[in-house]
């Protein structure tokens, strides 16, 4: 289960880098999900979800999945 979103989070997934100015440009969407590895917001497009528990994450961060554990 995802953690409760605090009231007015954005989702902080980096969609854009300006190589002139350095510039990061974050999505900005409304979160639905935190990233339980960095903490970042992520919006519904950019949340991975595990198909076998059903926890979201990041694609920069590695999910270690307790059903893959179990299944070993």
């Amino acid at each position: 289960m995802a953690p409760l979103i605090e009231a007015e989070r954005w989702c902080e997934q980096v969609v854009a880098r300006s190589l002139v100015t350095q510039r990061v440009v974050s999505c900005q969407r409304p979160a639905v999900s935190i990233c339980p590895g960095c903490g970042n917001g992520l919006c519904e497009e950019h949340e991975v979800l595990c198909p076998l528990c059903g926890q979201s994450f990041c694609v920069r961060c590695d999910h270690l999945c307790g059903y893959q554990a179990q299944a070993a």
